[in-house]
Order: structure tokens, then C-alpha cells, then sequence
């Protein structure tokens, strides 16, 4: 511990001060001394507090005497007295340096014995420059040999371990090393006996808002209660269990408190569903502690509870925030960083408690007297020195980089290296005498200072573990966020997570510090995160990362508070949903940071990044979705693609899908309008969906397609060619000619025989009219329409629906046939094999109308019935017809089976 020393002085003796101060650095780097002055005093700084302090805490006193120094009141009352006092009934050497002529033997001083030890002025004016510093040499080496006593005899335990914490904060128990923040301190303490009941400290990342409270402001405030316990500090992190729940880690911090009756798990859930119920714990809790006892809930991070806290639990924490702010024996401290204020304005209360009176306390940049402090005082109490010019080179360092964010981590880790080899070598038990423990410029210099001191330590680390470049995007997309202004910030890992090879685990144990001394991750058992923001651009491959990836980031973490804020919403809005092409966009980005795709297995992601054409295919089958809203969802899957099967092509093959109704069985029907009663021999099945665009696509894009004449035998094949009609590629299609739809009949036919897709005893065609009814109505004479009961206008696309416009195909489930067939009323009509005036005669050619079934988007009612007949020349082409499929035993008409193949 070295000796400190207060010198006392006129202002207008500076050059005399210049001289002693010159004198005692080579003291001050051997950790001899720790000299105090004014100087010291920074701008805007509480002079007198600081003084007091000095004046306090010194186990030297020195004045430098000349008629200037008595002719100073303020030296006499604040200085001079104080010490003189302190001498009287404390261990404090009081000393005079006689510096220039004046009656001090008639003082209160005079009876002490001054230096230099020849009783003679250094100023005389009858001396020269030699026998000027002749005299302030033996000032000097009078004082080392004070000071070598001093700390020779000292029975002051140094500190153990590192003086330093690298870039974590420091902790409370560390508060004797936590220096250069003094005056910070104070303000906090102020503001606290001020009456503040909410205390927010806020700042960049990297300014030191952790250590200020944990090591600063706790300890301070603790010795305003003298009793033991006489305040309660329940210290905490939003997300510190990763868990998104900031009711777990305050409950593992408030359980212990409330004793053995308690438990955990029902806690966390009671404070959880009432809030309020903090008042009554705070009460337990302060139970037998002086009236005066107060309880302090620290919430350090506070950003969290924006950022990784799901959504769910954050009103319900606010809300016990504010149970805590009620109790008048409770406060609230909290740090956060400043770049997340504006999040305050979703929590009215809080935002009031910052701006109302004193709750808000911005840290300010460190001058170059902090950093002086910073550097020195703790490597003092753990009694080392610096090696002449190191300290010059750590200020100037940090003086360059003064404006830099998380410039004072980034210095932390310097020193923290610096001590390393030291602290190994005591944890070896091995001697290491006062004269040996020296910070060298050489060891400072060896791993870059302070700019290189991560970089470094990272490398090292990386390059111990084989393969581990391979490894390290894994463990950053782990580790790293986005907010929404595009800003890093760290993520909780699950260690087993990260742990998932033996590369990545033996990464970790170094960069945690396991194997190494890198140290720039810190873990528990469960979890990971950086030790400190600061490496999100000291660590030159994360920051590289972080700048290519920062887009992917930002989106996968944004998805994952829309998810939180839907669900917290009761999965009510699915305006809040992400659309396909925002969902595509994500897996875009998972590929990218080379994140598996099903990344999301646990709510509320899962459900939220459910496919929005998956998700639409439950709303089609909800009756009250109305007919806008069909029609919406119909062109919605046009564009991103329709999931249902029947409506598309086989990826494989590249023919039709078609999904295929249950088997109507035989049957006897009677036609309306004497057409005839025909019997239905075999069963058969038609397709469920009418025949889409995409699907009619497929016979005309074919190389022995549309343009082969093996199908139309019998046929006329129009010239030139129509392309088809349709909104999207899920839409029936239209314009189709009855002898296009029979040809097309035919080539699916034989390509579905080629690809063994159908039975060999089987075979696709149009239906005939009285198959078309016969599985409209399931057989029943009395069913009106495709569904049981009366007209329903909500269960089909007709004039009543008002969209007046084809839809997709198979949008109203509701309205499903017997069969299992969809939207066989309304939408379009549907050709059928035979003709109108003769049902019974389904021969090919001529101009015969052919019949149309179920009616279309332009229909009413009457003809939207199962058994109207429709009429429609084979050769003309309407937008409102379309047809689909049937697959039956083949008919016996070798007019109609002749084909070349």
C-alpha cells in the first residue's frame, strides 16, 4: 500500500509544486506514493467533497511554505486546520518544506520539523539552481525513506487477485478497486438522499453503468445504514436466465429473502399473475430491520426487458415495477443504455418517474485525471507499479481514443493482461517480492495495448482449437442481436446449444477463460454471453461479421419480437402474421448466417412462422369467412403458391396433380325436362377440383401435348390456338373449347397409364351429365344443390356472392358434394360428355350443343341446382365454362376411345 500524500500550497507556488511533483514520479512508479493536489479535481466536480476526501484518507501532509501559502484563508480553514486536527488524535505525519522565506516557527506548525532538514529556505534568493535542487533532492529522499518505511511496515492486506476485472463489471465486493468514478459516485448518493425513489443510470455501451452501481453506488449507499443488514439489495438482469422471463431471475433473487417457507416456482408464477403482491414480500422481507431499512431492487440491463424479454411478461414486470415504487421503504435503480430510451414511451409510469424530479443520471466521459485514478489506484492496492513511461503510454492511448465507445472495458482487458502473468504465478504460490511486481512496456506492447489487447487474446484463443474459424459464425448469430436501429447488442446462449461439437465446446472453454486467458465470453452452467458490447468491434472477425450479417440479424430478431407481441396479444390479428414474402425474406437470412431452417420449434415462433399459404388454407374452411376474403385468399395463393393438392402440377413429372373423390356408386337417375333416366353401371370417381390453369397448361406446353393429332381423332382442332384464360395458375380454366377438353382428356389419359398413376382398367374422360348429378347429389332425389338443406348463398361463388368474377378453384369447402367434390355450383360451368337435346348420345363431332352443369359466378340460384341443365356450343369459347375430370371403367364407344396411341 503506498503512502498518500496531501500537498498543500498557494496557487501562486505552481512552479515550486512542479518541482516536488518531478521529484516524487520516479516514487509514484515504484508505488511508493500516491501524491494528491487540487489538480486532481476535475471540472464541474464537487471541490469541497473532494478535498474533504483527500484530506481524509492521506498519511502525509505536506505544506509548502512561503508568506503566499499563510497569506491564503482558504488554505487555513480547509486545509491547514482539518490536518492539523487530524494529527491530534490519528496516526498522520505532518511536514513543512520550506520552499520560500516566511515566519512559520510563529504558527502552529513551528513545532515541527521541516524539510529541507537544514533548516533553509530552497528559495533563498542568495542560492543557484545546483543548490535549488540540492534541496528539493533531499525533500525527496527524505520522503522515500518515509515512504519505504511505511510500506515495509504496513500491515495493510493487499488486494488478491487481479486489480483489474477485464470486461466484465465490477462487482460489490470489489468496490476497493472500482476507482476514478468518485465524483459519480456522490452524485448518485446525492440524489438517493435526495429523495429519489426511481434511479435510472444511463449510457453508451461501454460507458460503465454496471460497475458504477454494483461496485459504486450499492456499497456507498450500505454505509449510510450502519446497522448490519439494515438494507436489502436484490440485484438482477431482465433476461439472466435466458428464458425471456424476468420474473425467474427475480425470484431466484427474492426467494432466499423471504426464507425457508417459500418456494421458488409458485413465487416466480404469484408475482407473475399479481404483480401487486411485491408490496407484501417487500414487507416480509424488511420484517425486524429498523424503521429506517430500506429495500433496493437494481435491475442492471435494464434494455432487456425491450429487446430479448418476451412481450407476455413485459406490462406484468412494469406493473411490479411499479408495486415496488410504491412501497415507501423500496427504490428502484436501474441502468440502461441510453440508445433505448425512446422504448420508455410504451410504459407511461416509467417514463414519468425519469422525468419527474431527479430519477436519471447520465454518465459522463471519463477526463484525464479519472483515468489516471483508474489505472493506478488499483494496481497500487495490489502492490504493483508501472514501469517508467507505461503510464504516460496508457494515457496517451486512452487520450486517443477518449471519444471511442467502450473505451474504459477496452482499457479494463488491457490492464487485466498486463496482471496475468503476475497473477499466475502467485496462484503457483511462487514469492514475488515488491521490487518484481511491475507492469513493463514490453509486456503492454507484446499484445497490441489497448486497441490490440482483444484482438489479440481472441486469436490466441481461436487459434488453440483446430477447426475453430469453422465454428465461430455459429457461436456469433448465438450471441449477437440487432435492435431495430441496427445496433448489436448481446444475446443469452444456452451453453448446450453452443456446445453442439467438440470444437465449438472447446472454443467456448477458452474464450470463456476455461483453457486460456482470453476470457471474453463469460458462462454459467446453463448459459453464454459476451463479457462485454465492446467486443461486438474490438474482436475484428466479429465485427466483420456483425457488418456483413447485420441485415439478417436485425430480421431474425425482429421476427422474433413480432412473434412475442402476437402472441401476447392472443394470436388474435393475423394482420400481425408475416406474409410469404417477408417469411422468405427470413429464410433468406437463416441461410445466409448458415442457421438451420427449422430453427424455430417452440412457441410462439412456431406457429408465427407458420406459411401464410398454409395458414390460409384453415381460414377458407372457417364459415364466416366471407366471399372478398375467399376471393383475396384464391389470388393471394396464385402468386405465392397453392398448397392444396389438385390444383397444381406433380414437381416430379410435371403432369397434373389430381386428387381424385371418393367412388360414387352406380345408380338409376332421372333427368329433369324429360331428358331421360339413365343407369350408372360401374362406380366412379371425378376430380375434386375442376381442371386449373396450370394443370391445362401442362397439355399445352407438352411436346406430344396440344399439337400431337393423336388426340384428336374425331375432334376439331381449332386454328390458330387460344391460350387459356384464368387469373393465376389455381384458376379453373376457361375458353376451352369441349373438343379441347376432351383432347386434353385423352393425353392425360394415356399419360397417366404410362406413369401407372391409374389402374389399368381404368380411363379419364368428361362426365356424363348423369354423372355429374348422380355424384352432385350422392343419389338423392330430394338434395336440391351439392350440400344438404336450402339455398346457402355463403357456400358457393354465384351472382349472390357479388364478386362477380371466377374465383380460384375449390374455395368453398362448405358447399362440398357428397363425393367429396368441390365447387360443383357455382364458379364455372362445367362441360360434360353427351349432348343436350339427346342425353344419351356422347358421339364425337357435329355442332350439337353439349351440356353444361352447376351453374357460374353470373348465376342465380335456379341454376346453380344439381339438376340444371345448361346448353353450350362445343366449338365456342366462354370465360364461364370450364370442366373437370372423371375416371370410370372405359365406355364402350369406339368413337370416342380412338386415339393413335
Amino acid at each position: 500500500m503506498p503512502l498518500k500524500l496531501f500537498i498543500s500550497y498557494s496557487h501562486n507556488d505552481q512552479a515550486q509544486l512542479d518541482e516536488l511533483l518531478e521529484g516524487l514520479k520516479p516514487l509514484e512508479r515504484e508505488g511508493l506514493v500516491a501524491p494528491w493536489t487540487d489538480r486532481l479535481i476535475g471540472i464541474g466536480e464537487n471541490w469541497h467533497a473532494k478535498i474533504t476526501t483527500a484530506l481524509g484518507d492521506c498519511d502525509l501532509g505536506l505544506f509548502l511554505l512561503s508568506k503566499r501559502f499563510f497569506g491564503s484563508d482558504f488554505i487555513d480553514e480547509k486545509e491547514l486546520r482539518p490536518l492539523l486536527e487530524r494529527a491530534c488524535s490519528e496516526n498522520v505525519r505532518l511536514v513543512p518544506v520550506l520552499v520560500g522565506a516566511c515566519d512559520w516557527t510563529r504558527t502552529a506548525l513551528g513545532e515541527l520539523s521541516p524539510l529541507p532538514d537544514w533548516n533553509k529556505y530552497i528559495e533563498n534568493p542568495g542560492d543557484d539552481q545546483p543548490a535549488r535542487d540540492q534541496a528539493w533532492l533531499r525533500v525527496v529522499t527524505k520522503i522515500r525513506q518515509w515512504a519505504t518505511e511505511f510500506v515495509d511496515n504496513s500491515d495493510t492486506t493487499l488486494w488478491e487477485g487481479s486489480p483489474y476485472p477485464g470486461l466484465r463489471a465490477f462487482d460489490e465486493c470489489e468496490a476497493q478497486i472500482f476507482t476514478g468514478r468518485e465524483s459519480d459516485i456522490e452524485a448518485l448518493v446525492n440524489k438517493l438522499e435526495e429523495g429519489a425513489r426511481f434511479l435510472a443510470v444511463y449510457g453508451a455501451s461501454g460507458s460503465g453503468k454496471s460497475s458504477l452501481v454494483r461496485a459504486g453506488l450499492i456499497p456507498a449507499w450500505r454505509r449510510r445504514f450502519p446497522a448490519v443488514d439494515a438494507m436489502r439489495v436484490l440485484l438482477m438482469k431482465p433476461d439472466e436466465d435466458a428464458d425471456g422471463n424476468p420474473f425467474t431471475p427475480l425470484s431466484a433473487v427474492l426467494q432466499p429473502c423471504l426464507g425457508p417457507g417459500s418456494d421458488r416456482g409458485e413465487l416466480k408464477q404469484s408475482l407473475h399473475n399479481d404483480p401487486s403482491s411485491i408490496e407484501e414480500h417487500i414487507n416480509t422481507l424488511l420484517r425486524g430491520l429498523p424503521n429506517s431499512a430500506e429495500l433496493v431492487l437494481v435491475v442492471d440491463q435494464f434494455e432487456e426487458l425491450f429487446t430479448t424479454i418476451d412481450p407476455l411478461h413485459r406490462q406484468p414486470f412494469a406493473a411490479l415495477l411499479e408495486g415496488v415504487f410504491a412501497h415507501p421503504r423500496a427504490r428502484i435503480v436501474i441502468t440502461v443504455r441510453s440508445d433505448f430510451f425512446q422504448c420508455f414511451e410504451d410504459y407511461p409510469k416509467l417514463s414519468n418517474w425519469l422525468n419527474n424530479g431527479n430519477g436519471h443520471f447520465l454518465i459522463r466521459s471519463l477526463g484525464p485525471e479519472h483515468y489516471r485514478t483508474l489505472i493506478e489506484a488499483p494496481a497500487r492496492l495490489a502492490g504493483f507499479r508501472f514501469e517508467q513511461g507505461l503510464l504516460d503510454c496508457l494515457l496517451a492511448d486512452a487520450k486517443q481514443g477518449a471519444s471511442r465507445e467502450g473505451l474504459v472495458p477496452l482499457l479494463e482487458f488491457a490492464l487485466a493482461k498486463l496482471y496475468e502473468p503476475f497473477g499466475e504465478r502467485l496462484a503457483n504460490d511462487e514469492d514475488l517480492p515488491h521490487q518484481a511486481r511491475c507492469f513493463t512496456k514490453k509486456a503492454y506492447q507484446a499484445f497490441g495495448g489497448i486497441k490490440g489487447a482483444i484482438g489479440t487474446a481472441a486469436k490466441e484463443a481461436v487459434t488453440e482449437v483446430e477447426n475453430a474459424k469453422d465454428v465461430l459464425p455459429h457461436l456469433f448469430r448465438e450471441l449477437v442481436s440487432m435492435s431495430v436501429d441496427q445496433k448489436p447488442t448481446r444475446r443469452r446462449a444456452v451453453r448446450a446449444e453452443l456446445e453442439r461439437d467438440p470444437v465449438s465446446a472447446d472454443l467456448i472453454k477458452c474464450l470463456v477463460g476455461d483453457r486460456s486467458h482470453a476470457r471474453l465470453l463469460v458462462a454459467e452452467d446453463k448459459y453464454v454471453e459476451v463479457a462485454h458490447e465492446t467486443l461486438f468491434y474490438a474482436w475484428q472477425a466479429m465485427a466483420e461479421w456483425i457488418t456483413e450479417f447485420k441485415h439478417d440479424l436485425q430480421l431474425r430478431d425482429r421476427m422474433c419480437f413480432e412473434a412475442h407481441q402476437w402472441d401476447a396479444g392472443g394470436r388474435s390479428d393475423p394482420h400481425l402474421l408475416w406474409s410469404h414474402e417477408r417469411q422468405a425474406a427470413l429464410y433468406q437470412s437463416l441461410q445466409h448466417l448458415g442457421q438451420p431452417l427449422d430453427t424455430w420449434k417452440k412457441e410462439p415462433e412456431k406457429s408465427f412462422l407458420r406459411p401464410e399459404a398454409e395458414r390460409l388454407c384453415h381460414e377458407i374452411t372457417d364459415p364466416s369467412t366471407d366471399h372478398q376474403r375467399r376471393d383475396w385468399i384464391g389470388a393471394r395463393w396464385a402468386v405465392i403458391g397453392d398448397p392444396r393438392p389438385g390444383v397444381g402440377r406433380n414437381p416430379e413429372t410435371g403432369l397434373p396433380h389430381i386428387l381424385w373423390s371418393d367412388d360414387v356408386p352406380g345408380g338409376e337417375i332421372e333427368l329433369e325436362g324429360d331428358a331421360g333416366r339413365f343407369k350408372i353401371e360401374h362406380p366412379f370417381q371425378l376430380s375434386v377440383q375442376l381442371v386449373t390453369r396450370s394443370q391445362y397448361m401442362a397439355f399445352l406446353e407438352a411436346d406430344d401435348g396440344y399439337d400431337d393429332d393423336a388426340w384428336w381423332n374425331g375432334l376439331t382442332r381449332p386454328e390458330p390456338r387460344w391460350p387459356p384464360t384464368g387469373a393465376g395458375d389455381n384458376y379453373p380454366v376457361g375458353l376451352v373449347t369441349w373438343d379441347e377438353a376432351v383432347a386434353y382428356c385423352r393425353w392425360l389419359d394415356h399419360q397417366f397409364h404410362q406413369y401407372e398413376k391409374i389402374a389399368p382398367g381404368k380411363q379419364i374422360r368428361l362426365p356424363t351429365e348423369w354423372e355429374w348429378q348422380w355424384a352432385a347429389t350422392g343419389g338423392d332425389r330430394q338434395q336440391v344443390y351439392p350440400w344438404m338443406g336450402d339455398w346457402d348463398a355463403t357456400k358457393l361463388n354465384s351472382v349472390d356472392s357479388g364478386l362477380m368474377r371466377t374465383t380460384a378453384s375449390g374455395l368453398f369447402p362448405a358447399g362440398v358434394a357428397p363425393c367429396g367434390a368441390l365447387d360443383m355450383a357455382g364458379n364455372v360451368w362445367e362441360w360434360c360428355l353427351n349432348k343436350y337435346e339427346k342425353a344419351e348420345d356422347i358421339t364425337l363431332g357435329g355442332t350439337e350443343e353439349r351440356v353444361l352443369r352447376g351453374g357460374s359466378w353470373l348465376s342465380h340460384r335456379g341454376s346453380c341446382r344439381a339438376a340444371c341443365r345448361g346448353r353450350g356450343i362445343p366449338l365456342n369459347r366462354d370465360s364461364l365454362i370450364g370442366f373437370r375430370l372423371c375416371l370410370s371403367s372405359p365406355i364402350r364407344n369406339a368413337d370416342y376411345c380412338s386415339t393413335e396411341h
